[in-house]
């Protein structure tokens, strides 16, 4: 006999099967391309003589939701926006950039869709001064 807590429950059957629906989105790699290619580009950053820290944002309109969220998850978006914060952070920088390292962050607000890019890379002194 328990004295506390509180009293057992049968646990349920497992069950065999489970469904789960699932909305795939294609989005033609060209075409979002070029709305990257139009997008808003403001960046800022610095170097401290051997690493480079800076954020880029990337700021996509759009007409619709799902158009936005369909770029936000393209992993060719995704790519060409990094492409973009690693020239941009080559713009700023004193010297040539070595490997980078990024944080990718996405919002999404009505009409359009923002991608922030955190980037640190160490700076290639030597091919600099060379």
């Amino acid at each position: 006999m328990l004295l506390y807590g509180p009293p057992l429950a049968k646990a349920r059957a497992t069950r065999l099967t489970a469904r789960r629906v699932v909305s795939l989105v294609r989005v033609e790699p060209g075409l979002a391309l070029s709305w990257v290619a139009r997008a808003d580009v403001v960046s800022e950053g610095r170097d401290d003589g051997a690493r480079y820290f800076g954020t880029s944002s990337v700021i996509v309109p759009a007409d619709d939701d799902a158009t936005l969220r369909a770029l936000a998850s393209d992993l060719h978006v995704r790519a060409a926006v990094l492409r973009i914060a690693r020239r941009e952070a080559c713009s700023r920088a004193r010297a040539a950039l070595d490997t980078a390292r990024c944080h990718l962050e996405i919002t999404l607000a009505p009409g359009r869709a923002t991608f922030e890019v955190e980037i640190e890379a160490e700076l290639d002194l030597a091919r600099a001064f060379a």
